[in-house]
C-alpha cells in the first residue's frame, strides 16, 4: 500500500497521469490492501482460538499467482520469481484469502531477507505445489541467507523475530501456522542444503476431514521484555 500511494502520489505530482487505466489497477490493489489489514486485526481476536474454517476450498494455482502478484512490488526489483504447480492440482480445504495471506507474508519475509543479505548473486524465490502422501504441499523458497539455526525453534513463536528492531512484531508467522492450522495444515521451516529458506505447507485436500488440530495458547508476554525481531 506504501508502495502504491508513492507511485500514485509521483504521477500526479505533474498534472494529470497518461496511464488512467493504470492509476485504476493501482487504487484497486490499495484498496484490497485495505480490507486484508481489516482482515488482519479481525484474526488476531481469533488468534489461538480453535476456529476450523469448515469446508472451505481454494485453487491453489490461482491462489499463489495472486499471492505472487500482490508481492511483485517488493519481489521485481530484487531477481528472479518462479511458480512451479503441478497441472490439475487438487483444490485445497483452507480459506483462499487465508492461504493468500500466509504466502504473501512468506514471500515479503523472503524479500527481506535477500535484501539484508545483499549478496552479488541474483535473488530468486521459487513457489512450488505438487501433491504429496494425500496432501497438497505448497513450498516457497529462496537462495538468500538461511535461517539461523538457534532461530528456528522459536521461529513461530508470537513476537519472536530475527528482523531489527523496528522491521517486525514477531506476529507474521505466528499468524500464518495458525491460519494454516485452523485448515488442518501444517507450516514448517527449515534450511535448505544449497543454501536459503523453504517454508512448507501441508494442507488437507477440499472435502477431505481432518481431526482436530490443537495448539498451545501463546505463553504471557513481559509487559517489560523488549520484543524481539521477525
Amino acid at each position: 500500500m506504501k508502495s502504491n500511494l508513492h507511485y500514485l502520489q509521483e504521477e500526479w505530482a505533474h498534472g494529470a497521469p497518461d496511464d488512467l487505466e493504470d492509476v485504476r489497477r493501482v487504487l484497486d490493489e490499495t484498496q484490497q490492501g485495505v480490507l486484508r489489514i481489516q482482515q488482519i486485526v479481525t484474526d488476531l481476536r481469533l488468534f489461538s482460538r480453535e476456529a476450523p474454517d469448515g469446508a472451505e476450498s481454494c485453487d491453489v494455482a490461482e491462489t499463489l499467482a495472486e499471492a505472487q502478484r500482490l508481492a511483485s512490488v517488493r519481489l521485481r526489483s530484487l531477481g528472479v520469481v518462479e511458480r512451479d504447480v503441478t497441472p490439475g492440482l487438487a483444490p485445497a480445504r483452507v480459506t483462499a484469502r487465508h492461504l493468500v495471506q500466509v504466502l504473501v507474508n512468506l514471500l515479503l519475509n523472503a524479500a527481506d531477507a535477500l535484501e539484508a543479505a545483499r549478496s552479488s548473486k541474483p535473488a530468486h524465490v521459487m513457489l512450488r505445489a505438487r501433491m504429496d502422501d494425500g496432501r497438497v504441499r505448497v513450498e516457497v523458497e529462496d537462495n538468500g541467507p538461511g535461517i539461523p539455526e538457534a532461530a528456528l525453534p522459536r521461529l513461530f513463536e508470537p513476537f519472536f523475530t530475527t528482523k531489527p528492531p523496528g522491521k517486525g512484531t514477531g506476529l507474521g508467522l505466528a499468524l500464518c501456522r495458525d491460519y494454516v492450522a485452523r485448515a488442518g495444515g501444517t507450516l514448517e521451516a527449515e534450511n535448505r542444503a544449497e543454501g536459503g529458506a523453504r517454508f512448507i505447507l501441508r494442507l488437507p485436500v477440499a472435502g477431505t476431514s481432518s481431526p482436530p488440530v490443537h495448539r498451545e495458547a501463546p505463553a504471557p508476554v513481559d509487559a517489560n521484555a523488549e520484543p524481539a525481531a521477525e
